[in-house]
């Protein structure tokens, strides 16, 4: 499927292959893409977490959140685990 870049683009994708960086225009092209499918999985996980974080809270399934506490046991934590 031929595609047309910007210039811009295009010179990115050229200077990446002539630094040995990557062996083809497709290779630049693919790692582009396996990147923005890891980044998507990784939007859509935190969507969903989100989301069922919501769900938590309409359901009264939270606690409030107090910073002195939440201190006091990171500090215990850390002296059981030294």
């Amino acid at each position: 499927m031929p595609i047309t870049l910007k210039p811009e683009t295009e010179k990115q994708v050229q200077e990446k292959v002539a630094t040995g960086a990557y062996p083809s225009v497709d290779a630049v092209v693919l790692a582009g893409l396996d990147l923005l499918n890891t980044e998507e999985g990784k939007f859509k996980a935190l969507q969903e977490g989100l989301q069922a974080a919501q769900d938590q809270v309409k359901a009264g399934q939270y606690s409030e959140y107090d910073r002195d506490d939440f201190m006091q046991r990171v500090r215990k934590q850390a002296a059981k685990n030294s």
